[in-house]
């Protein structure tokens, strides 16, 4: 059964945009890089806040469990409304439809996804 994780902007530019990825059927864990860098794979270009590899999303389809990392980014990664800081590199983990913040950018991870869920999926992910 196909498989895909998927990050929606919630601020900026990009607002409103989701990013989905298919997951490798070999693949036990799939991390996502979360930076400015030209070789992320949410790229935040625009938020000077946002360090070049800032965080990454990590998670292990086995059980279906994600976490947040922090890369020991300058300003921080935070989750949710109340702003809890992530420990740099401590494994955080993060349930579906949870807001995230790098730099000034929101973010929402949706979670992983799969079978008949991915047909309203173009190739962009929108």
């Amino acid at each position: 059964m196909r498989q895909t994780v998927s990050i929606t902007y919630m601020s900026g530019p990009l607002d409103g945009k989701t990013l989905s990825w298919e997951v490798p059927s070999d693949s036990k864990a799939m991390t996502i890089v979360i930076g400015r860098s030209q070789g992320a794979h949410i790229n935040i270009e625009y938020d000077q806040q946002v360090s070049r590899t800032h965080a990454h999303l990590i998670c292990e389809l086995s059980s279906g469990r994600c976490v947040l990392v922090d890369k020991n980014s300058r300003n921080g990664t935070f989750i949710g409304f109340r702003n809890d800081k992530v420990a740099a590199e401590q494994p955080h983990e993060i349930a579906p439809n949870t807001l995230f913040r790098v730099g000034r950018t929101w973010l929402r991870f949706d979670g992983i996804q799969s079978g008949s869920n991915l047909e309203a999926l173009d190739e962009d992910g929108a």
